[in-house]
């Protein structure tokens, strides 16, 4: 029994020494150690882009990834000026953005927010699109031209699944935007009639 207590409390003494540790899926690691992030993503299938973007929104540091198996990446915030900062990562179904604070010669993680992506697919001419919408929150479905007039605008309240397909046999040669937004975030698809 007291063998099981040591263990127990080295473990905890471990994860304790470290300050701040995010484990957002079993795929990402962001770990703050002083003014240093060490930033590391496992399995990495289809396209992955990272953005690393001060409060501003200006993008200070952005990498595009596909199909690696490990990708690591330290990040030294030594020179930067205290405040706000953000690292976005963005693949095919999700969005998740970490907020950070650079503050007294520390880094910090302050939120974790995650957002699920709609899915486009095409099928001739026909756009379809899927959105998990867990929040139950409005879901507004927009169709433009090239021109950006709109041509389609449809409002979805209290669905927790989303399921649109859009025709584009009758539809003139084009460029199309398929504009969906949730919750403030706006996602597009294009579709080129020819």
């Amino acid at each position: 029994m007291k063998t099981l207590k040591r263990i127990c409390y080295i473990f905890t003494a471990i994860v304790l020494s470290i300050p701040s540790l995010v484990m957002a899926n079993s795929g990402i690691i962001l770990a703050p150690v002083g003014k240093k992030m060490h930033f590391q993503i496992e399995e990495i299938t289809g396209e992955t882009k990272i953005d690393f973007i001060n409060n501003a929104g200006k993008v200070l540091y952005s990498e595009r990834l596909v199909d690696v198996k490990h990708y690591a990446k330290k990040f030294d915030m030594t020179h930067l000026v205290e405040g706000a900062y953000y690292v976005r990562v963005e693949d095919v179904s999700k969005l998740k953005t970490y907020s950070l604070l650079l503050e007294n010669d520390k880094l910090s993680i302050i939120t974790v927010d995650e957002k699920v992506k709609p899915f486009f697919w095409k099928k001739g001419k026909k756009l379809y699109v899927n959105l998990l919408n867990l929040e139950s929150a409005e879901v507004e479905i927009k169709v433009i031209d090239s021109n950006n007039r709109i041509l389609f605008v449809e409002r979805i309240d209290s669905s927790q699944v989303v399921e649109k397909a859009i025709n584009f046999e009758k539809a003139y040669d084009d460029l199309y935007t398929v504009i969906v937004t949730v919750e403030g975030d706006t996602f597009s698809e294009n579709v080129v009639i020819k």
